[in-house]
């Protein structure tokens, strides 16, 4: 008798959770009596004969004898095998048998174990074997070279589950990547933001100093949260776009430059906008164009984009903020923008030559600094609406105790509780974010602080201010009381805040919280202005980490500490190490080939957010 007493992936890409912890933790599918729920185990970019999995049972006396052969195999519901090991008896227990993939997988597959049946043998034919206390959720990607992000720093288990759900409803000839454009324009919220047109789950980190040089990071866990907990939440083309070319890396799609941005794109044609429904006039929120979803193609008051982005690959433009589109890049225009314009038009119609294919997406988790270009049109209409000028003095530059803002006697006495909390770690600046919640109502607050200079906020300010896709900017000159710079948004229960001081910005955005939002506002600048809590960035960072070991033999792993008190990320590509264990302030790597690693470490205070970066050298060996 055989029963099945362990299962350890083989060189598993790293599944994490909203927490980023990693899955399986250790590598370790399942443990017999130890049931405790799913299990999870992804691999990428196998192919027929590589190793998956090492299966341990305990064996009778009998079977345990030497020269009794064992055989594995996993079946499908169709009987053909997904994988298969061999073992011979070597008279004592454990026996152990490596598990090998019997066929090369599709792009994205995923196999949950009630689809999975498990046999063995030993004399006479196949056996079923007993996995009632097996839950395993199994995925094969593949995944092509470039961001960091989309290999190295895991996998979201959500979107796993998502783009799995996707491909159920595929059949015959379907293609999955037109239903996963269908599904991130029908899942709302979060809907397009028809008053300003502003994303909410995405940023540019880099501009097109030369076309097709823009970055963005994504914002994954927020729109995740945001689905399911922000009946109001609001999105704009580069949040689908980012989402898009994320969840088609995924699907094992090559998305290297196929974020598309239009720099000019004009009257949309009656199409479906993503949560609103048919629409011709996009910004029929806003009270400078007619308040009508549909209007006259001729109306003096229709509004237009001014930008647009969506995801170009294949000859095809997938779009799923209008249409959804998945046209050819010739059809999409004539598909998407209206010839038949109000006289004169305000906006011009956009075409193919104003499309460049960009990066797009190269950071899920973590922070990255903004880079701005001057020269692109929307950052100089912004830094001048905002009187911005580079060679103003700064503040004084440092880093305090960042409090939670429900120490802000306005948000405590009006009942508001924290939703949702992240430390997005980055250097040189870290994002630390917060979504306070009152019923349906919402204020999201987020402060970035640079730890190496006042120009590097700056950046960031204009970086924020700038994305839009409006023909003119939909902000104006902010209170003077906040920072050296600021810029305001208001309407009829919207209001946003957005300012610069010294080495830090803070991006706080509010619904239905009129008198709260200001006073909030308020308080932050209260609190990042304060010189009593001032610390100097030339003073001494007690930042570090210490490493477990700098050579490693493959299988083996190496502890990278920096404390409780601080967050810590990997924000470099490495080669022959994966993510074994995520922790606050802890990250455990196994190697898994030989290879020579410099890991830039970024180390955020949780505190203050001042964050370094720190170069570890690491060397794998053959076993």
């Amino acid at each position: 008798m055989l029963t099945l007493q362990r299962v350890q992936a083989v060189r598993p890409t790293p599944i994490i959770d909203s927490n980023r912890t990693v899955l399986p933790p250790d590598d370790i599918v399942y443990l017999h009596n130890e049931h405790v729920g799913p299990t999870v185990a992804g691999f990428a970019n196998l192919s027929a004969g590589d190793e998956i999995f090492i299966c341990d049972f305990n064996v009778t006396p009998e079977l345990a004898a030497d020269n009794i052969k064992v055989e594995l195999e996993v079946r499908l519901p169709d009987d053909s095998v997904l994988f298969s090991g061999t073992a011979m008896g070597q008279g004592q227990s454990p026996l152990t048998i490596v598990a090998k993939l019997t066929a090369k997988p599709q792009r994205f597959q995923k196999f949950s174990n009630d689809k999975l049946r498990w046999f063995v043998k030993t004399v006479g034919a196949f056996a079923s074997l007993d996995t009632s206390d097996l839950d395993i959720e199994l995925y094969f990607l593949t995944l092509h070279d470039g961001p960091l992000d989309f290999r190295f720093k895991g996998v979201p288990l959500t979107a796993l589950r998502d783009l799995s759900s996707v491909n159920e409803s595929v059949s015959g000839a379907s293609l999955p990547e037109v239903h996963q454009v269908e599904r991130i324009f029908e899942q709302n919220p979060p809907i397009y933001d028809a008053r300003w047109g502003l994303p909410d789950f995405s940023m540019f980190t880099s501009f097109p100093t030369t076309p097709g040089s823009m970055t963005l990071e994504l914002y994954y866990n927020w729109y995740v949260y945001s689905q399911t907990n922000r009946p109001r939440a609001t999105m704009n083309c580069y949040d689908t776009a980012s989402l898009t070319q994320y969840y088609f890396s995924l699907l094992g799609f090559d998305t290297t430059n196929t974020w598309g941005f239009m720099s000019a794109f004009g009257y949309l044609h009656q199409r479906g906008l993503i949560g609103i429904g048919q629409c011709n006039n996009p910004f029929f929120d806003n009270p400078e164009w007619t308040r009508d979803q549909v209007v006259d193609q001729t109306d003096s008051g229709r509004s237009a984009f001014a930008f647009h982005a969506a995801v170009v690959f294949g000859g095809m433009v997938w779009d799923a903020c209008i249409g959804p589109s998945f046209a050819s890049t010739e059809d999409y225009w004539d598909e998407s923008v209206d010839t038949v314009t109000p006289s004169p038009p305000k906006m011009p119609a956009g075409t193919e030559a104003d499309l460049t294919y960009n990066p797009g997406v190269t950071l899920v988790i973590g922070s990255n600094s903004s880079k701005v270009d001057m020269a692109f049109s929307p950052v100089a209409e912004f830094a001048e609406l905002t009187g911005f000028d580079w060679g103003a003095p700064s503040a004084p530059t440092g880093i305090r105790p960042l409090r939670s803002p429900l120490e802000c006697p306005a948000i405590k006495e009006g009942g508001w509780d924290i939703g949702y909390e992240e430390l997005l770690p980055g250097y040189p600046d870290a994002r630390r974010f917060w979504c306070l919640q009152r019923d349906e109502n919402a204020i999201s607050l987020s402060i970035f602080v640079a730890s190496d200079s006042s120009e590097t906020s700056r950046h960031r300010f204009l970086g924020i201010g700038c994305m839009h896709q409006m023909p003119s900017s939909p902000f104006a000159r902010g209170p003077a009381e906040l920072g050296e710079f600021s810029a305001v948004l208001e309407d009829d229960g919207y209001r946003r805040y957005l300012w610069v001081h010294g080495n830090t910005v803070v991006d706080l955005k509010a619904h239905s919280a009129d008198n709260e939002s200001l006073s909030l506002a308020r308080w932050v600048q209260e609190m990042i202005a304060d010189p009593a809590t001032l610390i100097s960035l030339e003073s001494p960072s007690p930042l570090s980490v210490d490493v477990s070991a700098t050579e490693l033999r493959v299988n083996e792993k190496v502890t990278i500490t920096g404390g409780s008190q601080v967050a810590i990320d990997i924000d470099c590509v490495y080669k022959g190490l994966r993510y074994a264990r995520l922790a606050p302030g802890l990250i455990t790597l196994v190697a898994d080939a030989p290879s020579q690693n410099t890991l830039n470490v970024c180390i955020v205070d949780r505190e203050t957010s001042r964050s370094e970066c720190q170069q570890v050298a690491i060397t794998v060996r053959d076993e």
